[in-house]
C-alpha cells in the first residue's frame, strides 16, 4: 500500500480578473518543478513520475531538465506519463517507496475557462 509522507502544490500568482493564471514563462514543467520542490524540499526522491497532458517538449527531456531543477542526481529514473487525474492516481497507487509523483498540467481549455494552472507532488 502506497504511503503518502507529503503533498506540494504551486499556483501561479498572477491573476486575471480574480481568477489565477500561470505567467508568460511558465508550462506543466516549470510548475511541476515548483510542485516537487515544495513536497521534497531536501531532494530525496529515488525515483520521479511526471504526469501530464501538456509536456512542453514533445520528443522527450522533459525528464532531464526536470531532475536539474529538482537537484537530483541525473541517473535518478524518471518516467513521462501522458494522462489527466486518473493516471495520476494510478501512479500514486502504484509508487514504489521513494517514489515523487508530480502532475502538472497548463491546458486552459482542458480545465475549462478562466480554470487556473495546477501542479502537485506526493514525494517519498
Amino acid at each position: 500500500m502506497t504511503q503518502v509522507l507529503s503533498i506540494g502544490t504551486y499556483l501561479p500568482p498572477w491573476t486575471l480578473r480574480d481568477r489565477r493564471v500561470k505567467g508568460p514563462d511558465e508550462d506543466a514543467l516549470t510548475m511541476a518543478v515548483a510542485a516537487g520542490r515544495a513536497a521534497d524540499p531536501e531532494a530525496t526522491a529515488e525515483r520521479v513520475v511526471l504526469v501530464s497532458r501538456d509536456f512542453p517538449l514533445l520528443e522527450g527531456g522533459n525528464g532531464a531538465v526536470l531532475l536539474a531543477a529538482l537537484s537530483l542526481p541525473a541517473d535518478t529514473p524518471v518516467a513521462e506519463v501522458l494522462g489527466g487525474a486518473p493516471a495520476v492516481l494510478d501512479q500514486i497507487c502504484n509508487a514504489g517507496e521513494g517514489t515523487l509523483v508530480i502532475a502538472a498540467d497548463d491546458n486552459d481549455l482542458a480545465a475549462g475557462p478562466g480554470r487556473c494552472s495546477r501542479a502537485m507532488a506526493a514525494p517519498p
